[in-house]
């Protein structure tokens, strides 16, 4: 358990750095910025996924051997519970913070890319927040969630603290670990891109959707 741990912090610190909005590029020598994509699976054949995106283009993407793939399902906004660590893309009306989307990490999957970051769902201006649930709170037919989440670099992390309201229309799905066979044609999929020197297009990390899901970050 102490080394599945350590294995899934190293790579959520690597990860994050691929979730995180990428920032403009500045030297010519930089490498390339990752980048999201979302859409669905045309075709796959081994781990070469060619995938049609939301805007209609077609882009052939290949996973990194040690690329994270993980599944969404549906779930409901009742299922959020105090404790659980989640993920939730929000936007600022009006002062408060308001849930698009949330989506619960099964428990072995703690820690991924936490934090409270920029992020890229939509034309709105928008943040990631992947922490856990320190307190829920009824608000009409909506949920107030105070979350928490450590944030800075090794040997320094503090605590963050965000209060978010999801209303009732807010996607909510369950996140779960993943495995590549499901990855199939006419799955929905969010997935990271790096464009790589020889012209192709890597991912590191990959979510597809079941049972109907749309992944929703």
């Amino acid at each position: 358990m102490v080394r599945q741990s350590a294995i899934l912090a190293g790579f959520s610190a690597a990860l994050l750095a691929g979730w995180v909005l990428a920032s403009p590029a500045g030297a010519q020598n930089e490498p390339p910025k990752p980048y999201h994509v979302r859409g669905v699976i045309e075709s796959i054949e081994g781990r070469q996924v060619a995938v049609v995106t939301d805007s209609g283009a077609k882009k052939s993407v290949t996973l990194n051997e040690d690329a994270g793939i993980y599944a969404t399902s549906p779930a409901r906004l009742a299922d959020v519970a105090e404790g659980q660590f989640v993920g939730i893309t929000s936007i600022d009306m009006g002062g408060v913070r308001t849930a698009l989307e949330v989506h619960i990490f099964e428990e072995s999957l703690r820690g991924l890319a936490e934090g409270h970051y920029p992020w890229t769902l939509g034309d709105q201006p928008n943040m990631m927040t992947n922490a856990a649930v320190a307190k829920v709170a009824a608000k009409s037919d909506a949920r107030e969630l105070e979350v928490t989440y450590q944030e800075g670099p090794e040997g320094q992390k503090t605590q963050g603290t965000q209060t978010i309201v999801v209303p009732a229309d807010a996607v909510v799905v369950s996140f779960d670990p993943g495995k590549l066979e499901d990855l199939t044609a006419g799955a929905s999929v969010f997935l990271i891109a790096i464009d790589t020197a020889e012209g192709g297009v890597a991912s590191p990390a990959i979510v597809v959707g079941k049972d109907g899901s749309v992944p929703p970050m």
